[in-house]
C-alpha cells in the first residue's frame, strides 16, 4: 500500500511539473527585434530577429555588405540570409544555418597599350552557411549582445563579365594580367568556401 502511494505522489509530482512547464511556456511569449553588427568579409551587418518562447529556437534575417578598394581593384559583396539557430542547453551557446544569396562585384581599371580600360565582373550565388556562435542576454529578452562564427559555402555561382577593351586590347599581356587580378578576387569572394565571422552584434528583443 505505502509503495503504491509512493508511485501515485511520484507520478503526481511528475504531472504537476509537466503542468508547470507548460503552464510558464504559455506565460512566455514571442519575441521580436533588430541587431546591428561588425564581421568579415561582411563588414556592416544589420536586420531582424524572432525568438521562440521556448528559448531554444530563433530566427534571424540579415543584410550583410562591405566595399574594399585594393589597388586598382574594386569590391562591393552583399548578401541577405535567413538563418536558424538551435540553443541546446538554453544558455548563451547555439548552433544554427544560414541559406542566403550573395552579390560580388569586382572592377579593375588600368591603362593597356596607352588607353584607359575597365574590367567588371559580376558574380551571383546562392550560400549555405553553417555556424556557431554565443548571444548573451538573448534568453531574457530586452538588450543583447554576441558573436558567431562560420563558413559560406558557395553554390551554383554564375558570372558575367563586360569590359571596355576592343578585342585587339584583349589579346595583349597587359590586358590578361588585369584579367587575372580581377579573377583572383572573384575566386576567393566568389567561389571559395570562406569563413564568414561576426565580430559584434548588438540587438535589442521587445
Amino acid at each position: 500500500m505505502f509503495r503504491q502511494l509512493g508511485l501515485a505522489k511520484g507520478v503526481s509530482l511528475w504531472a504537476v511539473g509537466i503542468l508547470l512547464s507548460y503552464g510558464s511556456l504559455a506565460q512566455a511569449q514571442h519575441q521580436f527585434g533588430f541587431h546591428v553588427g561588425l564581421g568579415a568579409p561582411y563588414l556592416l551587418q544589420g536586420g531582424l530577429e524572432y525568438s521562440h518562447p521556448s528559448k531554444q529556437f530563433s530566427v534571424d534575417f540579415t543584410y550583410g555588405q562591405t566595399s574594399i578598394d585594393v589597388m586598382d581593384v574594386s569590391m562591393a559583396l552583399t548578401k541577405p540570409e535567413l538563418s536558424l539557430r538551435w540553443f541546446p542547453w538554453g544558455s548563451a551557446f547555439f548552433v544554427g544555418a544560414g541559406v542566403g544569396k550573395f552579390d560580388l562585384d569586382v572592377s579593375a581599371t588600368d591603362t593597356v597599350a596607352f588607353q584607359p580600360v575597365t574590367i567588371e565582373v559580376n558574380l551571383g550565388a546562392t550560400a549555405l552557411t553553417p555556424k556557431i556562435g554565443w548571444l548573451w542576454g538573448y534568453s531574457s529578452g530586452g538588450f543583447f549582445g554576441g558573436i558567431d562564427l562560420g563558413l559560406q559555402i558557395p553554390m551554383s555561382p554564375s558570372s558575367k563579365v563586360t569590359t571596355t577593351a576592343d578585342p585587339a586590347l584583349q589579346a595583349l599581356p597587359e590586358y590578361q594580367e588585369l584579367l587575372d587580378s580581377v579573377k583572383d578576387a572573384e575566386r576567393i569572394l566568389g567561389e571559395t568556401t570562406i569563413p564568414v565571422v561576426g565580430l559584434i552584434r548588438l540587438g535589442y528583443l521587445f
